[in-house]
């Protein structure tokens, strides 16, 4: 039985980690469902997770079919039955919209017939895509009837405490309008937005492009939660009142993770006590996004229920290899780097996507198609899945197993443990990522401009980028969501700053900076709300004047100076920068000697880019006196996380060069070790196990009550336990009250060290 306490799934009144992987049912022929499921098994997932696309199961009105009656594979019920059989838990994705490159995104395609259920956008033109207006009174009706039927055919298995531990409510909730920037302009936003929008024309009045965006805002997510909750009606009337509710966040471009935060903006007000999960697609993890995707990880934790726990609803557990044309091609480090980094984060549940491919059906004789299939990615589809139609497995399959298993064999310890933070925290403002429609008008994207810079460059791409390289790992919190910023659990703040910030805002700041908390600002001077309004409130506190922001392309070969105590050359380009006056400090100045940052004795206001030097950074971190998480020196570029418990953790390293990197550590046991290439390492940081403590500079890969197995792959090794039993090894000696286990070059790849019984 699966239950949810303080932010963990328990199975049987344990803790415990779910591992799941998205088949898709429907996709498979139905002699090969078995097949594929027992290679979900033995990657050492315990869950399987699939759509349920109303595409398929109600061919036409009022027509449902969950046997198979129009293909054998799209037979829901036998499939639910094998998985009840082989013993997984299930993971239930019914839509309405289920995206997966279907056909109408997976709806019906008798419910887009009926007019008005395709809103219009701005301009009144036609959404370009396959939008729906959420609330339309039909296609909440026929959702309404498609849930009846479904979850009254689902009864057998959705009772409490039976195998569906969930339901994901919709699926990327909002993405299409953030796609295109079209927005469902419904009539009835219209008119409750009269009092700037148009009815004619569906644009913003002139004069009130800002106030009229902020408005259109808050009015869609105001939207998406009341279709969430719609929703989330049905499925506890047709399943039980505590059934566990889902919500995913889509966001990724690009494999990068800066524009995933308006998936978050936009969700924010649907998320309260439902479980949260991201949608995330990155390739490699490098010095170019590795800070990303731990951005994304920090927001979602900042965001969530503290009583949910954290979760991966989609992970990409492909290749990359998506157009079947090789133009990606992932590295089994890339998939161990990112399962590692969501469990560091505090992930509870990863739903791999997509862990089998599949084939595309030919679709009911009475509905046309381009291609007549049910997707528009041809006969194929999943190109990159670990797990081929035929069951092959790929060297993605055998990464995804090696890594699930490491946490599984750690999970008594590692699930109760969580991440170590330095006294750096990251303010969240998510105004700042509601941009999603802003394409009309001259004042919108004066606006969108601006805060996407902000948002975007010196603080995401730069500090927070260097910050996370020079171990001062950090935590989120979500401004607009808290009354007062506590100093005592946020020592050192950092904000990302445009020339449009809610005055609220600058109230907090004002009140946090008074009560004894330290302020990082990078960007542009608030001068304006978001409602384009004046507002100078945080800079009239700092008695900052405020100059105009030069760019680049206004004038050529910008450059700035930096003045901290660094040996170097200190004159360097930017592609913008601001001017301000002040009687403080300041480390960066043009070339005219006017101030480009403000520095006090807790405030470090930067309004320029600076070079990718981590001096640079290390310097205002150490103005500040945020400490990292553990010294360490070494030649590359890698990134160290730390796990603490009740009983002692883990020290994680990820190196993100092709090349070997010896680290000294400053810690009390472990001082030298190795990293391979891209490698990533999980080390007991004096972690008490079965009565014994340990530290080591190799990955420990099974354990029992007597005796550790580590993953040497012949290099040298060192393992500190203290225990009360005598160890059976000749390369360990006992040193006082401990251990110590050394050696040089071991001939095997393995190393198991025995204790007497």
């Amino acid at each position: 039985m699966i239950s949810l306490s303080n932010g963990h799934f328990y199975i049987n009144g344990k803790p415990k980690y779910i591992f799941a992987g998205e088949i898709h049912y429907f996709r498979l022929p139905k002699t090969l469902w078995e097949t594929h499921l027992k290679a979900l098994i033995d990657s050492g997932c315990n869950t399987v997770s699939f759509y349920i696309p109303w595409l398929i199961h109600e061919p036409q009105p009022n027509q449902y079919e969950f046997n198979g009656e129009s293909l054998e594979q799209y037979d829901l019920m036998s499939f639910i039955k094998l998985c009840v059989e082989m013993k997984l838990y299930i993971f239930l994705r019914p839509g309405p919209f289920v995206m997966a490159e279907l056909y109408n995104e997976g709806v019906a395609p008798y419910v887009l017939e009926v007019e008005g259920v395709k809103p219009y956008t701005f301009l009144k033109k036609r959404v370009p895509n396959d939008q729906i207006d959420y609330l339309h009174p039909y296609f909440l009706e026929r959702t309404k009837r498609y849930y009846e039927a479904l979850f009254q055919a689902l009864k057998p298995f959705t009772y409490q405490g039976g195998p569906v531990l969930g339901v994901q409510l919709d699926n990327e909730i909002g993405m299409l309008a953030w796609v295109s920037q079209s927005p469902a302009l419904t009539k009835d936003i219209i008119e409750s937005l009269a009092e700037t929008f148009d009815r004619e024309t569906y644009t913003f009045k002139s004069g009130d492009h800002e106030l009229g965006h902020q408005r259109l805002g808050h009015a869609l997510r105001a939207r998406f939660s009341k279709y969430v909750e719609y929703l989330e009606s049905l499925v506890q009337s047709y399943t039980y009142k505590d059934m566990l509710m889902f919500i995913n966040v889509h966001g990724t471009e690009g494999g990068r993770g800066k524009s995933f935060p308006i998936g978050y903006s936009q969700l924010v007000e649907t998320l309260t006590d439902r479980i949260i999960g991201t949608d995330i697609y990155f390739s490699h993890l490098t010095i170019e996004n590795t800070h990303d995707y731990y951005l994304i990880n920090s927001m979602l934790n900042a965001l969530k229920s503290n009583h949910t726990p954290a979760t991966s609803l989609e992970f990409n557990a492909g290749n990359s290899n998506f157009g079947d044309d090789l133009n990606g091609h992932d590295t089994p480090h890339s998939m161990d780097k990112k399962i590692r980094m969501n469990v560091i984060q505090g992930h509870q549940l990863i739903n791999y996507y997509l862990l089998s491919a599949g084939m595309n059906p030919k679709i009911f004789d009475h509905i046309k198609t381009p291609n007549q299939r049910i997707a528009f990615t041809g006969e194929r589809h999943g190109f990159s899945a670990p797990i081929q139609i035929n069951g092959q497995k790929t060297y993605m399959y055998d990464q995804i197993q090696s890594t699930n298993q490491l946490f599984l064999t750690h999970e008594p310890y590692m699930i109760q443990t969580v991440e170590v933070t330095s006294d750096l925290t990251f303010g969240l403002i998510l105004d700042q990522y509601m941009t999603e429609s802003m394409r009309h008008g001259t004042g919108i994207q004066q606006m969108k401009e601006a805060l996407t810079q902000a948002r975007g460059s010196i603080i995401w791409d730069t500090f927070l980028k260097h910050s996370l390289l020079l171990k001062r790992n950090f935590k989120t919190i979500h401004l607009e969501g808290i009354e007062v910023i506590d100093v005592s659990k946020t020592p050192v703040l950092a904000v990302g700053i445009s020339s449009y910030m809610d005055t609220k805002i600058q109230e907090k700041l004002i009140y946090y900076h008074q009560q004894g908390g330290k302020l990082m600002l990078f960007g542009q001077c608030p001068i304006y709300d978001m409602k384009g309004l004046s507002s100078t409130l945080l800079m009239d506190y700092l008695n900052i004047q405020v100059g105009p922001v030069i760019y680049d392309d206004e004038k050529p070969l910008l450059s700035a100076i930096y003045d901290l105590g660094i040996e170097g050359y200190p004159s360097y380009r930017t592609p913008y920068y601001q001017t301000i006056s002040h009687n403080k400090s300041s480390w960066f100045h043009n070339e005219s000697q006017e101030k480009l940052s403000y520095i006090d004795d807790r405030i470090i206001l930067v309004t320029t880019q600076y070079p990718g030097h981590l001096e640079l950074t290390q310097r205002m971190l150490d103005h500040l006196n945020v400490k990292p998480i553990i010294e360490a020196k070494h030649k590359g570029f890698l990134h160290i996380f730390r796990t603490q418990g009740q009983h002692g953790g883990y020290i994680h390293i990820m190196n993100i060069e092709g090349f070997k990197q010896d680290i000294q550590l400053n810690h009390p046991h472990i001082q030298q070790l190795t990293v391979q290439p891209f490698e990533s390492l999980m080390l007991f940081d004096q972690l008490e196990m079965n009565g014994d403590t340990l530290s080591s500079t190799v990955e420990c890969i099974d354990f029992n009550a007597h005796s550790w197995t580590f993953k040497t792959d012949g290099r040298e090794a060192d393992v500190y336990i203290e225990t009360d039993f005598k160890i059976k090894d000749p390369l360990c000696r006992l040193e006082g009250t401990r251990y110590h286990c050394h050696v040089n070059r071991h001939a095997a790849d393995t190393w198991t060290i025995r204790k007497e019984a």
